[in-house]
């Protein structure tokens, strides 16, 4: 497994896969997983099934990181590169 994704690091080109995707949005999925994840625990959704509350955790995460990255992310950099 680890042989897989060392070369997975090395043969998908990151940037172009960024480029794809609109941003980089593993920082939003970073920081707003783990709250979606304890929201919908809260609101009992683990009870459905794994499949459900993965892939709704998965949408609504996916949701909040391109806000995050769209709206925060993206204008913080521009004025980075200004100063």
């Amino acid at each position: 497994m680890g042989a897989i994704v060392l070369w997975s690091s090395w043969a998908i080109p990151i940037r172009s896969l960024e480029t794809r995707l609109g941003g980089d949005y593993s920082y939003g999925l970073y920081i707003c997983g783990y709250p979606v994840q304890q929201m919908l625990s809260a609101a009992g959704l683990p009870e459905y099934g794994i499949w459900i509350y993965f892939s709704s955790t998965l949408l609504i995460t996916l949701g909040f990181a391109i806000c995050s990255w769209h709206l925060i992310e993206k204008p913080a950099l521009r004025w980075k590169s200004g100063f």
